[in-house]
């Protein structure tokens, strides 16, 4: 009971146990014999005589038993048979009622009008209705499963430890679950799919059918991913999207290419695509070596949802197809391919023209065709290279900048300053005007020892008139090659001379040796100090022969030395086979004038400076 002033204590501490629902009473002698009287009134009806003041109080039948302050149970220890606390009948927690709504009033059933706070758990063996709110962080109906509140990246709501089976229908506006079992019949906006497992032919281009679909009506497309993962030698996973329409390939097989690939190993497999009127047609085909494979292939329609699928098993021989033009863009680990099949190495290959209408930026370009095409192509902020619209640039290639070639460059022409140039030791080729009427004096320009144009540089001495063809220097140094000179009138001193053909005109001067047999053009010599006469002489011989009898000998001389002839007529022919010593005064054959005078001693003519017309002249040295 209450520790209050008033309140009642049924029993003295001296007798009360520690065991079993009992109320700790502290006596208080001024009011024991209240206390005694209220225990032989209420209490002793109920016990035997013998056990006065027992540990165990009762209240009587139908008695209330009530504590107007607070109500302690000190008691511990209690077990399942022998609680601390037992409460046997209906009990009611708060203000009690006429009636409880959903209570059942009966032994052992409790009412809570008002908040019930537990603060380690609550268990229900049975069922449990709540008509209001139920507040819990965490509520557990069984071990390992929970319901708890989602949090943002489980989307919010409701979240539930582990699986939900629900044998009546779900209806939610956004559910979301790792996956989903059942029949999806009532579910709108869902895509059906198909699942076919596809072994891989052994032989390369040999092909598996996987089935087809019935595309009557409606737009199709088709999202297919295929798998082989059969070992390290094959090892390929590749995604198709592929928008089919009716007749779309007119019945003919078409390769289409994946929008993503990944290919470990050395074999590898095609997808080829057949649409024949209302019916696309799906297999695959072997393109590269011979390891066994089993292709999971997962095909989902998205679209008309009349679209049926067939599973076909057929099998036969294949080739490599035309590319199906709505799967032209594909990648292999992020080089991307467009209407070519994409490879592990080019970061981008094209097959066909590619047109860009902004700019492209690459560290590298390859075009294995015409080439690229493009207005401009920028290889640094002020580096461009453009088309040459001018006409009086010769069109071609305008470079904005310099140009630098570290090997060679040839070209048909080249324009422009080129006194820069460098290690030129071939001609300057220009192009060649035939000009023969300027009527004024031109002067050559000069090229230095290795070969470079000097710059505007040239000399009075040396020029040329195109109308007379005439070319005027200082001197000439060198060799004459060609023979006839006609222009050349006169010559200094000449070391030999060989004349081939007759003199026309006189010879002055002294000649050392004259080396031809035949000289029909002298009619006359000097004293001789020999003269040998091979053949009959005809005419008169007069001197002193050395063997002659007489001053005048007529007939035949036949003796080869004659040094007393200092004279002799007009002869046929004379030869010489020394050197003529003196002058020869007589009219040659050939000779422009009658008198040819003058004597030729030696080999050296220092004195000869001028000659008439030479009909030929032959100089074996030099001329200075």
């Amino acid at each position: 009971m209450s520790r209050e002033k008033n309140s009642i204590s049924p029993c003295v501490r001296s007798v009360c146990q520690d065991n079993g629902p009992r109320i700790n009473m502290i006596p208080r002698l001024k009011r024991f014999i209240f206390f005694t009287a209220f225990l032989f009134s209420a209490f002793i009806p109920l016990s035997p005589l013998s056990s006065f003041l027992t540990a165990n109080l009762y209240a009587q039948s139908l008695t209330e038993f009530g504590a107007d302050g607070d109500l302690t149970v000190l008691g511990t220890g209690g077990t399942a048979g022998d609680p601390n606390t037992e409460i046997k009948g209906f009990t009611v927690f708060g203000a009690t009622q006429s009636s409880y709504t959903g209570g059942i009033i009966g032994n052992g059933n409790v009412v809570v009008n008002g908040y019930l706070a537990v603060s380690s758990g609550a268990y229900f063996v049975g069922n449990s209705t709540f008509t209001g709110v139920l507040y819990s962080n965490n509520l557990q109906l069984n071990t390992g499963v929970n319901i708890t509140s989602a949090t943002g990246t489980n989307y919010g709501g409701v979240f539930v430890s582990t699986h939900i089976f629900m044998s009546g229908n779900a209806y939610a506006d956004n559910m979301y679950a790792g996956t989903f079992y059942g029949s999806g019949a009532g579910l709108t906006g869902v895509s059906s799919k198909v699942y076919k497992a596809v072994a891989i032919p052994a032989s390369v281009n040999d092909y598996a059918d996987i089935g087809n679909f019935d595309i009557t009506g409606g737009g199709h497309n088709f999202y297919i991913a295929i798998t082989v993962s059969a070992s390290d030698l094959f090892s390929v996973s590749k995604q198709y999207s592929i928008p089919i329409s009716y007749n779309q390939t007119a019945g003919a097989w078409r390769d289409a290419l994946p929008i993503s690939n990944t290919v470990y190993g050395s074999n590898d497999f095609a997808l080829e695509v057949r649409v024949t009127n209302s019916i696309a047609y799906f297999r695959l085909r072997r393109t590269a070596g011979g390891t066994a494979g089993t292709a999971l292939v997962s095909i989902e329609q998205i679209g008309s949802t009349a679209d049926s699928f067939t599973s076909t098993d057929d099998s036969g021989s294949s080739s490599e197809r035309t590319i199906l033009p709505v799967t032209v863009i594909n990648q292999v680990g992020g080089n991307l391919g467009v209407g070519v099949v994409a490879d592990a190495v080019t970061k981008l290959k094209v097959a066909g023209d590619a047109n860009i209408s902004n700019s492209l930026t690459a560290s590298s370009l390859t075009a294995t065709g015409v080439g690229v095409s493009a207005v401009q192509i920028r290889l640094a902020s002020n580096v461009l290279i453009s088309s040459e619209t001018s006409a009086l640039l010769g069109g071609g290639v305008n470079i904005s900048s310099n140009v630098y070639i570290v090997g060679f460059s040839s070209a048909a022409k080249y324009y422009g300053d080129g006194s820069a140039l460098t290690g030129i030791t071939g001609a300057v080729t220009t192009t060649k005007t035939d000009d023969n009427a300027t009527a004024a004096t031109m002067y050559p320009v000069w090229a230095t020892g290795a070969g470079s144009v000097a710059d505007n540089v040239s000399t009075t001495k040396l020029s040329f008139r195109p109308d007379t063809g005439v070319l005027t220097a200082i001197g000439f140094s060198g060799g004459i090659t060609t023979a006839a000179q006609p222009n050349i009138t006169s010559v200094g001193t000449l070391t030999g001379l060989t004349v081939s053909t007759v003199i026309n005109g006189s010879v002055t001067g002294s000649a050392a040796t004259v080396t031809a047999a035949a000289q029909p053009s002298i009619t006359s010599v000097g004293t001789l100090t020999g003269l040998t006469v091979s053949a009959s002489i005809n005419g008169s011989v007069t001197g002193t022969a050395g063997s002659a009898g007489s001053a005048t000998t007529a007939g035949t001389v036949t003796a080869a030395a004659q040094p007393s002839i200092t004279s002799v007529g007009t002869l046929t022919g004379l030869t010489v086979s020394a050197a003529i010593n003196g002058s020869v005064t007589g009219t040659a054959g050939s000779a422009g004038s009658a008198t040819t005078a003058g004597t030729v001693t030696a080999a050296a003519q220092p004195s000869i400076t001028s000659v008439g017309t030479l009909t030929g002249l032959t100089v074996t040295n030099s001329i200075n």
